[in-house]
């Protein structure tokens, strides 16, 4: 199997028009300034560059005529959005982690639990208006002597009595709420 050779350029003025004709963009100036400062170098112990060279010059110090960037920033672009998204993964991993861990500690509740205790405050509350009634229901029909007249002396009584019974609902207690929707 024979190894096709590959383009030679023998003079810098070459390597311009390549690059030219290659859609890439840099001022003639700036090329011989790249040479000058040894960007673009002869192939070892020829007179030559080689296209490899060139390519590899032309992706890092030219720009594209189309996009008018360098492939290299084009690389660079891509590469950094990588970096951008990986660390948005390891981030939403350690979140899912230390909300793995404060359920296993017990410091968060399932909605269902929240409502459950929810529920269990109201029939608590229920029951204990409704005993506060039979208790108090005596009171209520002495203390207005079965006068119709009085009834609102009655139901000024009664809604003390609840304003009471609920203010014990209203008391602060402490604890952590996180709302959860299904996945």
């Amino acid at each position: 199997m024979t190894k096709t050779k590959q383009p030679e350029f023998k003079s810098k003025a070459a390597v311009y028009r390549w690059l030219l004709d290659n859609n890439r963009q840099i001022s003639e100036t700036q090329f011989y300034d790249h040479c000058k400062e040894g960007l673009l170098r002869k192939k070892r112990g020829a007179k030559v560059f080689t296209l490899a060279a060139v390519k590899k010059y032309s992706k890092l110090h030219t720009k594209s005529a189309e996009t008018g960037e360098k492939e290299r920033d084009h690389l660079d672009k891509m590469q950094e959005e990588l970096k951008e998204i990986e660390l948005r993964t390891a981030r939403l991993k350690m979140e899912e982690r230390e909300h793995t861990l404060s359920v296993k500690k017990g410091k968060v509740i399932t909605m269902d639990e929240h409502e459950t205790a929810i529920v269990g405050r109201v029939v608590a509350f229920r029951a204990q208006l409704s005993h506060m009634a039979q208790k108090k229901v005596a009171d209520w029909i002495e203390l207005v002597g079965g006068d119709q007249t009085k009834a609102p002396a009655m139901l000024e009584s009664m809604l003390e009595e609840m304003a009471q019974h609920l203010s014990v609902f209203a008391a602060d207690a402490e604890f952590d709420v996180i709302l959860e929707g299904d996945a």
